[in-house]
């Protein structure tokens, strides 16, 4: 099969064998678009991938074979999306490739409704906003009452993914982006948005609602992570995207603070598995009766332009969208 492959901390296009069900919990999927993550970059830029590793997380495809352990038995020859363990060098296969390798539990399957271009935009951001809110290592507002939560950040992948799920069981969403889209964020379940490039943001968010108790950073910068501790209540959740926690070193002690990390939902029986799973699972009936839609996706091309979406997020010219890549149409790195 084809596939983009790090060597010596580049990416190539190579011939490689196909994937294959080597686990019980294995799925195997023809794979029809692979999405772009940040940490897609990261782990390159980084040199964290070994060399012969297939780079990429989100994908959507075809399910063509399962492990013996999977709980569908039905599963072969429906569409579904899902995230490869990308940050596991040890991990069977990546998403740019002709074939790739799900977990049972990590996927979910795909109405007629929703394409397989919008669908590969879902896993890995999704589940990441899931992890944010309904862990308790996190956030924690598993069926909790209705809160005001801030999501700083609603028009990034997570955030947007972040909107829909709080509004989904109920909450009072407030956001921030810059300003362009407000009315798409509102119907994605925002009930305010705030201009974050205002320098008195910080102070409207407070005049209008007070201090935020529940604070999802799905930014992670210096400047997200301030904004946010000076909108923090006391005492307070904040939970990010940052792995590392970074520029959280300061933050009062009235604050507490989380990280996510999202490669958490392949530990088998944790709570990050099962909580995962639970609302992969209800991703079907939410896209279906579109209470829950994609973020947009942007066709840049096959396979063989990952080198050029790689270039427009390290210049941050990726803004409301998420980069798609069509498996298949290929030619040279």
């Amino acid at each position: 099969m084809l596939a983009v492959v790090s060597e010596n901390h580049k990416l190539y296009l190579r011939n490689t064998p196909k994937a294959k069900i080597a686990a019980p919990n294995d799925i195997l999927v023809k794979v029809d678009y692979a999405a772009q993550n940040p940490i897609d970059v990261i782990l390159n830029d980084n040199k964290m991938l070994k060399d012969g590793k297939i780079s990429g997380n989100d994908f959507a495809g075809t399910v063509v074979a399962i492990g013996s352990s999977v709980r569908d038995r039905t599963l072969v020859g429906k569409r579904i999306a899902s995230f490869a363990d990308g940050h596991n060098n040890d991990y069977p296969s990546g998403s740019f490739a002709d074939y790739a390798i799900a977990k049972d539990g990590i996927y979910t399957v795909l109405p007629d409704s929703v394409s397989s271009v919008e669908a590969a935009t879902i896993p890995l951001a999704y589940v990441t906003a899931v992890h944010g809110l309904y862990t308790s290592a996190r956030l924690d507002l598993e069926g909790k009452p209705a809160q005001t939560i801030l999501v700083w950040g609603g028009n990034s992948s997570v955030g947007r993914y972040a909107l829909q799920l709080a509004k989904l069981n109920g909450h009072h969403v407030l956001t921030t982006a810059n300003g362009g889209n407000n009315e798409e964020l509102i119907k994605l379940g925002a009930d305010k948005v705030y201009n974050y490039r205002d320098t008195d943001v910080v102070d409207k968010i407070k005049a209008d609602y007070g201090p935020i108790k529940y604070i999802f950073d799905a930014i992670g910068t210096a400047s997200s992570a301030s904004a946010c501790a000076k909108s923090a209540a006391d005492p307070s959740h904040y939970t990010t995207v940052r792995p590392d926690a970074a520029h959280t070193k300061e933050f009062p002690s009235y604050i507490t603070v989380s990280t996510i990390i999202v490669y958490q939902v392949f530990f088998t029986d944790t709570e990050e598995a099962v909580v995962g799973d639970k609302y992969l699972t209800d991703a079907y009936t939410w896209l279906k009766s579109k209470k829950l839609v994609c973020n947009v996706p942007k066709l840049v091309g096959g396979l063989d332009k990952i080198e050029e979406g790689y270039q427009l997020h390290r210049k941050y010219q990726i803004k409301g969208v998420k980069l798609v890549y069509r498996v298949g149409e290929v030619g040279r790195l």
